[in-house]
């Protein structure tokens, strides 16, 4: 399998929206992390986000079925059973949908627990973070019926996480708002859950 290490990377699709609106990725951490997007039509090969501001982005792709998967590992792969956490999204009906799944770590394992995360996407729209040391995230899944963990945008929004970090950047600070998401449940907006990445 080709390995593909960069500091900043962009994966071209097929099917974006016409604004190019993204999904990205910010590794704060102090080591590298290892990233696939997977959908129902395509899986990219292995990417290395490098510690310290290593970035990842796409625009937004609308798979034949379901949405986008982007894994998340602390190590070089995704097979079971080495925990992984997905950062999710679905354009359906001119919105994003987007979450963060911890559907496939135990709450002990989930990779990314020990030291946080923090999802946003554009200004007003909901925001969710994963507080570092603490048992389980109540801002992400770990169950695959959870109903109030997905959150929507306009689909020009951007939407970003930011790894190694449960607050917002400092140049946000001051416009992130905190507001309760729509109750929706996961599997209608086809989120997917795969593991593999082939």
């Amino acid at each position: 399998m080709q390995l593909i290490t960069v500091a900043t990377a962009a994966l071209l699709v097929a099917v974006p929206v016409a604004q190019a609106a993204q999904a990205r990725v910010f590794n704060k951490c102090s080591f590298p992390v290892y990233l696939w997007s997977v959908s129902a039509d395509s899986s990219s090969e292995m990417i290395t986000l490098e510690s310290h501001n290593g970035t990842y982005e796409e625009a937004y792709q609308t798979p034949n079925v379901g949405g986008v998967s982007i894994k998340l590992s602390k190590v070089e792969t995704v097979a079971n059973p080495t925990p992984i956490t997905q950062f999710e999204y679905t354009l359906a009906g001119g919105s994003i949908w987007y979450d963060i799944s911890n559907v496939n770590c135990a709450t002990t394992s989930c990779p990314f627990q020990p030291t946080g995360m923090y999802m946003n996407s554009g200004e007003g729209c909901p925001t969710r973070s994963c507080e570092a040391g603490l048992p389980t995230c109540a801002g992400a899944y770990t169950a695959s019926d959870d109903n109030e963990n997905s959150l929507s945008c306009g689909e020009t929004s951007n939407i970003d996480l930011y790894l190694c970090t449960s607050s917002p950047p400092s140049s946000k600070r001051g416009i992130e708002v905190e507001i309760e998401a729509p109750v929706r449940r996961h599997r209608r907006h086809g989120h997917p859950h795969w593991r593999s990445a082939q």
